[in-house]
Order: structure tokens, then C-alpha cells, then sequence
């Protein structure tokens, strides 16, 4: 693994674990979730209530205000409470204002407890991105997820890392009653990128982007009032040029930007063009915006409250680089200019689906070029016309004006005739659900890395869900998985009353042992839970491959319809000796769900006999069974061969990388000493936790070693308790005799 993608992987681990900044308050967030749950059983679905968000609330925006918008027009309209979900008091205070004339359309900010009421009692939900981790969509509410555009930029499970990044937006996916799609392209990124074959429950609805209906509707005079109103400098009389760039860097909470960039390309392009008859206007990224805001001259940027679409409507000529805003102008006829300086390096963290010979203008590293084509912009559009009207043929295929009438229509009236409604995505595999947990370099890992080397995916569609990996050898474990398999990430936690709180915090310290126990399981906590991490997926089959936590083990169970399967890694009798500090009570309260499970499967025969004497009642004894674990042997070969990237070469000796860290901003490689020949050697393997008993080891060795100096010892592993393991080894002066190599 080269110094550069180290320095990727542990960014991608950085941004994984900045939380929202509501998650980051951990109390504040379980008050949150608290409150959810109580309205989740509280409030029961208002039938003519619907709410809206765009971009976590930014403003009123994209295809749910175009939604809204078409409304307006309906006499339907007065009938239905209109709730929009803002990110800021400021952006609220100016909406209400707006709006203060019709009393059925409301205001709530994000998060808040009047937020929470009609994220649980709204029957419609219509968002562009994704919904908070806390959502959990009732059986009788209709989510439609909109999306936000035609992509050139790698999505879902393309993107590097995707199968870590794509979590809660393949979450919110599974919970859609309706995905609207504005293309056969945008379908086919659903379906593959997405891999949402084989498991998705609602529908796509391939019928345009209903945003664009206000790029073509719009009137221009009210748009440049609008930007007037908020401060942009506009000039009715000249011609607009837009430079709309998207955002960049690997983190979207914070991305890279320069204010100074922005200030030197108007300011460049400016002196080489006649700006009596153009002016330049800078439309920031909605992730930028409020950023770069701080820092600048607003007067020619476009605020994030302003609908982009309606926007394009003005503009005669569009600026961009990696965007898919160039695909929702194309609806006005319009040249585009592409102006990428910076091509390699965003292929290099990101990916693009359309190189630049395959857009419908020019393009360009060189802002000279950038300013030529637009003193000769009826030459270029001449020449790029044919590539253009191909493009727009498939990207704008519905784009009539009247795609959001037809979401309405589908969506709120059930006339799905004569429309492009796609369903049914099942493909006649069996859907298997695999819960596995962390993904730290272990046996557990190790062992369902293999298995899944080995499923028929003619057969089979799995999914298997983990933990969101904190450490470097999680997410190579991940990116390692096969690709024939779906990664899904653990996206926050559940939610919950007090009440279930305290019913849970019983069950999980002692299980379902008797009539009490089973009466105050908080079984509609855990339906919940389920919801919200797999909506509304229906599988065939679901294992509980990790076999230790009662929490998962009791989730897995409200699969209604699925086959239930519980793994056994080893003799649960020892586990709870050896690892009673641990996982005693999860281990015990787990074993009390036995009875519920179809199958309990121990990794070999002597471990399920084991398991057999000390936990078979009556009514499970005939569910025990054992599948051995298999073995990568492509793997073996490789480090036999020393091809295995983790064997590097040093003055003639082979070493075993164990342990990248990252120091300051230099990443330094931890090697495990070379073994001595001259010595009497004794060398072990395996995980450092607490049923593996390495300090007993060790205090062996220490009285071998008092008579016999010669004597090393060599342990193979790693594992929760190295740190102390290593500060028993310096305790006992053992550190140049005793060597920890890890993995």
C-alpha cells in the first residue's frame, strides 16, 4: 500500500469519526432520540401532512420545492399542512415572511422537537439527500427520496471507500416508498451503484427531474428581483455568465475551497471579456456556500437559498467542471464551458463517470481558453452542437416541464398508468442478511471474509452489516470483502423511550430467563431499530455471524420472515469464564435467545459438542449443527511467495508489516524484529484477548527464561489487550526477549 493511499484511507477514518455536531453532544443526541421514539408511538400519521427538506434543510430548493411549486397550481393545494425542514433560524425568519399569507404551509427547524413530531406523524416525506440517522419511516407513511442530480461524479458503491461512505444514503434508499429518477442513466446508478437489484421494495420513478420544470417555467424578471432582494449584484440589461463549480476534498462538511480562487477567475475572465454586454456570477457549491460567504464579496455569489434551477433560468452561458448542473441546463439550449484544472487529483480521491471529450462543450485546464470561447461563444456552440443535443437527448429525456404534476400525480392521486414507474427489483436469489460487526483484523473477521469468498452469487444476493471501522486494518478488511457481497455500515444508534431504555438495559445483562424478563423485552424498540438500518428489505435469511452481542442477536430476530441463524465461534461455556469482565452478560443474555433462532451453528464439531452439554435444552438441542471455517488458500499462496503487499524486503530478510501509524504527517511502518537463529525460540499465535490467556504465557516464559537466557519468545497477533500486554512484558524486564510481531 503506497504512502499516498495510507494518507487517503486515514482520511477517509478522520471524517468517519467527526459526527454531526448533534452527535458530538452525546447527551444532547440521546435526548433527541429519546424524544423521536416517544413521538414515533405517540403520534399517529396525519393523512394530509407532508414534509419537506432539501440539503439537510438549506432552504426551499430543488425537486421538493419544484414538488411544492406545482402545488400551487393544484386545487388540492389548501387541503394539505406543507412542513419545511430549515437548517437556520435566519433562513427561517425569511421564509415565514414570505409565506406569511398562506397559513397551510409551515416552517420548523431541523432537529428541534417540532421537527421530530413531524418527521414521525407526516404520511408524505420528500427529501433530496437523506434524512437523519435517527429516521425510521412508519409502515404507513411515503417516503420519496428525490435525489439531487444527474451525476458525473462516482457514486454509491463506485466510489473509493464507497462501501464505508454510501451507509446512511443506502439506508434512507431502503426506506423509500419512491426514488425519483431523471434518467435511464440515474436509474441504472440506483440499480448497480447503489446495488439496490435484488433488494430494493418501492419504486423508481423514471420521469425527469422535477426541478427543471423552474429552469423552463420561470419568469426572469421575478428571479432577478429575487437575487436583488439578497443582495446580489445584478444587472438586467447584460447577458450572465455562471461559474458553478462543484465542491471539493473527501470531507463534505468541509470542503476545500479559496476564496481567493473565486475572486481571481472573475477577476481574470473579467479583463478579457466585454463586460458591457456580460457579467460573471459565482454560484458556490451548497457545501461551500456558507463558508466561503464569511470570507467574501457577496455581491456576486448566489446564496444556498437560492434555487439553482430557477437560477439557470437567466443564465446564457454556464461555467463548470465536474457538476451535474451542467445537465439540468441543457434544458435551456445554452453552451457550457468546462473548466477542470484539476482533473488527475479529483480522479484520484473521487472518480468521474464522463471523461472531458465525452462533455457537451469544451474543455479546459488553461482559464485563457476559458475566456476565448466565450468572445466566440456562437463558434463554439456551432461546433459542440451535435455532441450537446445527443447528450440532452438522454439526460433531458422527460424534461417537459410538467415532471413534478406527474410526481404528483403518482405519488398523491395513485395513477401510475402511462407512466415510467419501475418495481419489483427482486432477481430469484435468495436474500441473505450476514450481521458481523467489527471488521478488526480477528479469527471472526478472517473466517467470514473467506466464507464470503466462497457463496454462490447465482443463488444468493448478501448483504452484510458492520460496524463503521475506526482503525486502518477495518477498512482494509472492508475494501478486501468481495465486491459480489453489499457492505452496510452501522449508521449511529437506536432510539428509544426511558422506559425502553431501563427494559433494555435489563435483557441485556440477563436475557430472556423467565416470564418477567420476556414480558419487559422491549420488543418495539428492536421492530424500530430494524426499520430504520434495513427498511424495508424483506430477506431470506439472516445470521448472526458474530455471535457475542445480545443486542444484534435479538435485532436479527425481527426479520418476521427470514430463517434465523446464530454462529458459535467457539465453546460459549469458556467464552463466559475467560471473558466474563468483557462480555459476560452479553454473552449470557445472547444464549437466552437461542430457543428463537433455526440454526446454531459452531465453527467445528468439538466446539458445537461442547456447546451442546452446556446450553442444549429440550426444544433447541436438534438446531445445533457445524460448518468448519474455510481457508483463503489464494492468500496462503501469495505470502509463500512473498507477493503479499504486507511482506517487505529489507538487507536480504523478509519482514511482516504489522501496524501503520500516522505521526504528525509522517506515516511510519512498525517491523517485528527478525527471528535469531542462535537462539532457542518459541513462537505462539494468536488473539490478544482475554480467553487466549497471554499473561499466563508470559509468566511462564519469565521462569524458562531465568534459567535458560538464550530462550525468545515471539508472539503473533494483536488485539484489545496488547497495550497491556506490552506494559507486562516492560513491568517484568522482558522487552528484549519477548516480541509482539501483531497481525
Amino acid at each position: 500500500m503506497s504512502i499516498k493511499e495510507i494518507r487517503r484511507k486515514l482520511g477517509v477514518l478522520k471524517r468517519i469519526a467527526k459526527k454531526p455536531i448533534a452527535d458530538r453532544k452525546k447527551s444532547a443526541a440521546k435526548r433527541r432520540r429519546s424524544q423521536y421514539a416517544t413521538y414515533y408511538k405517540k403520534y399517529k400519521v396525519k393523512s394530509n401532512v407532508i414534509l419537506y427538506e432539501s440539503y439537510v434543510g438549506r432552504s426551499m430548493i430543488c425537486n421538493p420545492y419544484a414538488i411544492f411549486k406545482a402545488f400551487l397550481d393544484d386545487p388540492s393545494f389548501s387541503k394539505y399542512l406543507h412542513i419545511w425542514s430549515i437548517e437556520t433560524n435566519e433562513e427561517l425568519d425569511r421564509l415565514e415572511k414570505l409565506y406569511d399569507h398562506m397559513p397551510n404551509v409551515k416552517f420548523v427547524i431541523r432537529h428541534t422537537n417540532e421537527y421530530l413530531k413531524y418527521l414521525a406523524c407526516s404520511k408524505y416525506l420528500i427529501n433530496n439527500n437523506t434524512l437523519p440517522f435517527y429516521f425510521t419511516k412508519k409502515a404507513d407513511q411515503i417516503y420519496v427520496n428525490t435525489w439531487h442530480s444527474i451525476t458525473v461524479k462516482t457514486l454509491g458503491y463506485d466510489m473509493k471507500d464507497g462501501k464505508v461512505a454510501v451507509a446512511n444514503t443506502i439506508r434512507n434508499f431502503l426506506s423509500a416508498d419512491y426514488l425519483i429518477s431523471a434518467c435511464k442513466f440515474t436509474t441504472k446508478i440506483y440499480r448497480e451503484s447503489f446495488k439496490l437489484d435484488g433488494i430494493f421494495g418501492g419504486k423508481i420513478i423514471e420521469e425527469g427531474h422535477p426541478r427543471n420544470d423552474l429552469s423552463i417555467h420561470s419568469d426572469k424578471d421575478d428571479i432577478i428581483e429575487k437575487l436583488s432582494s439578497l443582495g446580489v449584484d445584478i444587472d438586467p440589461t447584460k447577458k450572465v455568465i455562471l461559474y458553478a463549480p462543484t465542491w471539493k476534498g473527501t470531507d463534505f462538511t468541509k470542503p476545500e475551497y479559496d476564496i481567493k480562487e473565486y475572486i481571481h477567475f472573475m477577476g481574470y475572465i473579467g479583463e478579457r471579456i466585454n463586460l458591457d454586454e456580460y457579467q460573471i456570477l459565482v454560484k458556490p457549491h451548497q457545501a461551500v456556500y456558507k463558508h466561503i460567504a464569511k470570507d467574501g464579496d457577496r455581491g456576486n455569489l448566489i446564496p444556498s437559498s437560492i434555487d439553482t434551477n430557477e437560477l439557470l433560468s437567466i443564465v446564457d452561458i454556464l461555467i463548470s467542471d465536474y457538476s451535474s448542473i451542467y445537465f439540468d441546463f441543457m434544458v435551456t439550449d445554452n453552451p457550457v464551458l468546462f473548466y477542470i484544472p484539476d482533473l488527475k487529483e479529483y480522479e484520484g480521491y473521487r472518480g468521474i463517470y464522463f471523461r472531458p471529450e465525452e462533455l457537451p462543450g469544451p474543455a479546459t485546464e488553461n482559464i485563457d481558453d476559458i475566456a476565448d470561447w466565450i468572445n466566440k461563444i456562437d463558434e463554439v456552440k456551432s461546433e459542440y452542437n451535435d455532441i450537446y443535443q445527443k447528450t440532452k437527448s438522454w439526460a433531458c429525456e422527460y424534461d417537459d416541464g410538467n415532471v413534478s404534476k406527474k410526481i404528483i400525480d403518482i405519488v398523491f392521486k395513485g395513477n401510475e398508468k402511462d407512466y415510467n414507474i419501475l418495481s419489483n427489483f427482486a432477481d430469484g436469489r435468495k436474500k441473505i442478511l450476514i450481521h458481523r460487526g467489527s471488521s478488526k483484523t480477528n479469527g471472526v473477521t478472517i473466517s467470514m471474509m473467506n466464507l464470503l469468498n466462497n457463496i454462490d452469487y447465482d443463488k444468493y444476493d448478501v448483504t452484510v452489516y458492520l460496524a463503521t471501522p475506526t482503525t486502518i486494518d477495518g477498512m482494509e478488511n472492508i475494501d478486501k470483502m468481495s465486491d459480489n457481497a453489499r457492505a452496510m455500515c452501522r449508521v449511529s444508534t437506536f432510539n428509544s423511550t426511558l422506559f425502553e431504555d431501563f427494559c433494555n438495559g435489563i435483557y441485556r445483562k440477563v436475557g430472556l430467563r423467565n416470564f418477567i424478563t420476556k414480558l419487559i423485552f422491549p420488543k418495539k424498540l428492536y421492530e424500530r431499530e430494524y426499520r430504520r438500518c434495513f427498511g424495508q428489505v424483506d430477506f431470506d435469511y439472516v445470521i448472526d455471524f458474530s455471535g457475542y452481542s445480545s443486542f444484534f442477536s435479538a435485532l436479527l430476530l425481527q426479520a418476521e420472515n427470514a430463517k434465523k441463524i446464530i454462529w458459535q465461534h467457539s465453546d460459549m461455556g469458556s467464552e463466559l469464564i475467560t471473558r466474563a469482565a468483557v462480555h459476560g452478560s452479553n454473552i449470557n443474555a445472547s444464549i437466552t435467545l437461542f430457543p428463537h433462532y433455526d440454526k446454531i451453528v459452531s465453527a467445528t464439531e468439538e466446539v458445537m459438542k461442547a456447546n451442546i452439554k452446556n446450553f442444549a435444552t429440550k426444544g433447541t438441542k436438534d438446531k445445533f449443527t457445524y460448518s468448519t471455517n474455510l481457508i483463503d488458500l489464494t492468500r496462503i499462496q501469495r505470502c509463500l511467495k512473498g507477493s503479499e503487499k504486507s511482506i517487505v524486503h529489507i538487507d536480504g530478510r523478509r519482514y511482516i508489516s504489522n501496524r501503520i501509524k500516522k505521526v504528525g504527517d509522517a506515516i511510519s511502518i512498525e517491523m517485528p524484529v527478525p527471528i535469531d537463529s542462535s537462539k532457542i525460540n518459541f513462537v505462539t499465535m494468536g488473539r490478544m484477548s482475554p480467553e487466549k490467556n497471554h499473561m499466563n504465557l508470559i509468566d511462564g516464559f519469565a521462569k524458562i527464561h531465568e534459567d535458560n537466557p538464550d530462550c525468545r519468545l515471539y508472539i503473533i497477533g494483536d488485539g484489545p489487550l496488547r497495550r497491556k500486554i506490552e506494559d507486562n512484558i516492560a513491568s517484568m524486564g522482558l522487552s528484549d526477549v519477548v516480541h509482539l510481531t501483531g497481525n
